[in-house]
């Protein structure tokens, strides 16, 4: 087992999904979503451009025979609509948009995601060309939700704001086993690592040290470093471990494992307090 010492200074994007199952009794009698959809309300934190978009929406699917409404009809099909500003890179700004397709009783039938990037200040006064260039393009994958025709063009995932910035000094195929490893682990937390980007809040590194402890073992080091957007240092876990001199000269197999595996927890914990400073 390592022996692991943290010390903390701080504190998707689902995929499409199909139809499961028949429907009900009460749902086989309504139109279909051609026929008669609800468009609701589209939520967000940028409360002020949102309502100019769900309707410039509506009138994009209407021109694509679509029978869209922001009246709030009985029995009928409705379309879910959420919009996150992930970032903004000087003046321009990047929204994820989730669409998400409910049937007469509420449950979803189908959804999907996609992202767009514009002004920022088009999108926060709602400038009627931005609102209008958005609502077209919304409006031509909805059109393939709506008709049944998925699958969509895979979504494009928004940018990860966690990413693995690097592993070093690590001999044999350690940084490589240990890459794996840690990306592995830290899925099972629910955290998925991306590159550096401009949309990363927290990045993880590694620095591994293996020195000879005596005639017949070395002592084995691992210092997690966990740092914010701007590079300063808000959490590190350290890692110690004696092995038979030489284990770890060639393949480091199921120890690499073992390390992230151990490490995983408490590093999950820091990133997403971090990952959600970002807004």
């Amino acid at each position: 087992m390592f022996l692991s010492v943290l010390v903390t200074a701080c504190g998707q994007v689902p995929q499409p999904f199909r139809p499961a199952g028949e429907k009900t009794a009460a749902v086989a009698r309504a139109p279909g979503p051609t026929i008669a959809l609800v468009v609701l309300p589209l939520q967000g934190i940028d409360t002020g451009p949102l309502d100019a978009l769900t309707n410039r929406v509506v009138i994009e699917l209407q021109k694509a025979e679509i029978a869209a409404t922001v009246a709030d009809i009985p029995n009928r099909y409705r379309l879910a609509g959420n919009v996150r500003r992930l970032r903004g890179d000087g003046a321009d700004t990047t929204l994820a948009f989730r669409w998400t397709l409910l049937d007469p009783t509420g449950a979803a039938t189908d959804g999907l995601d996609h992202v767009e990037r514009l002004v920022t200040e088009d999108w926060l006064t709602a400038r009627p060309i931005a609102i209008h260039t958005l609502a077209v393009t919304a409006a031509a994958h909805l059109v393939r939700l709506v008709n049944g025709d998925l699958p969509v063009a895979e979504a494009v995932q928004p940018p990860a704001r966690i990413s693995l910035a690097g592993i070093a000094g690590a001999p044999g195929d350690g940084n490589r086993a240990l890459d794996t490893a840690i990306r592995t682990a830290l899925s099972k937390q629910g955290l998925t690592l991306g590159p550096v980007s401009g949309a990363t809040r927290a990045t993880l590194e590694l620095h591994v040290v293996v020195a000879a402890s005596d005639k017949t073992s070395d002592r084995v080091t691992l210092l997690w470093l966990v740092r914010d957007a701007t590079g300063r240092e808000r959490g590190r876990l350290e890692q110690q471990n004696t092995v038979p001199a030489g284990r770890l000269s060639r393949r480091w197999g199921e120890i690499a494992d073992l390390a992230a595996g151990a490490a995983a927890p408490d590093l999950a914990r820091i990133l997403e307090a971090l990952a959600a400073e970002g807004g």
